[in-house]
């Protein structure tokens, strides 16, 4: 109710970090370069909380999307922006995959909840890289870059990413699990109960009696 004033503070400083993470890339300086982006598009993510609800918060929105883009262009492996179609519609996702691998990998869909996005999920990315999985991840609906609003129907845009992994051919399609954080953790047994037969593990921390 106060984004008139809080907003423009949050903005002005990812501001700051966003035009130091510009000087570093110029300079070659890319992991410098990375932190920086990193930290503006945290104070962004900020500001945007709970979520893209007004004009102004889809504004910084935006801002924290391009940060965290800029912060992963010399990822390796890299950041693959992908568009993941869907009864016509268009799901925007971040996808990951381990280098130099002697066959495909298991693979994990990242899910998040209501007020938190892709660009605040790329830690669990980086943990799936560690651990040889390869990762899509992915905004809950109605938030984000994900068109279909939140009701029971929305189960399937979550199906179709998991589709989306197991084209891949990096990927096992055999060996697809989730993940997901309160909204995101109760999508994910939601998922995993409506298609048994594509999502093999589930992890959900969510804060809902399932």
């Amino acid at each position: 109710t106060t984004q008139d004033h809080w907003v423009p503070v949050w903005r002005s400083v990812g501001e700051h970090h966003e035009a130091e993470g510009d000087r570093l890339e110029a300079a070659g300086q890319y992991e410098a370069a990375r932190k920086a982006y990193l930290q503006a598009k945290t104070y962004y993510a900020i500001g945007r909380f709970p979520g893209e609800v007004t004009p102004v918060k889809a504004e910084i929105s935006e801002a924290c999307a391009r940060a965290y883009r800029m912060a992963s262009a010399h990822l390796d492996p890299p950041l693959e922006v992908v568009e993941v179609g869907h009864q016509g519609q268009s799901i925007g996702v971040h996808f990951r995959a381990p280098r130099e691998t002697e066959g495909p990998v298991p693979a994990v869909l990242i899910m998040c909840g209501a007020d938190v996005f892709k660009e605040d999920r790329g830690w669990a990315a980086d943990l799936a890289l560690e651990h040889g999985l390869a990762s899509v991840v992915m905004d809950g609906p109605a938030t984000g870059e994900n068109p279909f609003p939140w009701s029971p129907d929305s189960v399937s845009a979550w199906e179709a990413a998991v589709d989306y992994l197991a084209s891949r051919p990096e990927v096992d399609g055999g060996r697809i699990g989730a993940f997901g954080i309160s909204r995101g953790g109760y999508s994910g047994i939601q998922l995993a109960g409506t298609v048994p037969d594509k999502v093999h593990a589930v992890v959900a921390n969510a804060g809902h009696p399932l």
